[in-house]
């Protein structure tokens, strides 16, 4: 089973799907907006997915989030904030990985615009019985402490690959 967290508008997930055939593909994309365009981009691949992450933000406890977009307004730059024990205008629910996600993950694609330390401890159970391979997109000022949170579940980068001012690390289990 693969879980692509924060899939956007499905770049990761189609890949995942096309090439690596996984019997359970989980995208989790809080962006009502950028559901539709997945969904789309989805069904233009004919590709098949667990839609139990649509319309919900991963983070470290259950809750109420509101989307927060960039300076560009855009699809890409979008994340949640703070959660909240209630919901406002806008809010989208917000689940730990370990709740939404019960079965064994293989593959784990966390991709969340710097809220990846809330998710992280969001798959407390799922990092450390499953053990998956981890893709994990850090910003260059969050990096250092984001592999040191890995670590703490045994986990070491096996490459890295992204662009200006970030890194999408491969991580592994030692």
């Amino acid at each position: 089973m693969i879980v692509d967290v924060r899939a956007n508008v499905g770049n990761h997930a189609i890949f995942f799907a096309k090439m690596l055939a996984p019997k359970i593909l989980i995208p989790v994309e809080p962006a009502s907006d950028t559901v539709e365009a997945l969904r789309k981009n989805l069904a233009l691949n004919a590709i098949s997915v667990d839609e139990r992450g649509l319309g919900m933000a991963a983070g470290s406890r259950a809750g109420w989030s509101m989307i927060e977009r960039g300076a560009l307004q855009d699809l890409v730059e979008a994340r949640t904030g703070s959660v909240t024990d209630h919901p406002g205008p806008g809010a989208v629910r917000c689940v730990p990985l370990d709740d939404l996600v019960p079965e064994r993950v293989d593959l784990l694609k966390i991709d969340v615009e710097g809220g990846e330390t809330d998710v992280i401890r969001g798959a407390n159970r799922i990092l450390r019985e499953d053990k998956p391979l981890v893709i994990l997109e850090a910003h260059d000022s969050k990096r250092s402490g984001l592999l040191a949170q890995m670590a703490a579940f045994g986990y070491e980068p096996l490459m890295a690959f992204g662009g200006i001012g970030y890194q999408n690390i491969l991580m592994r289990i030692r």
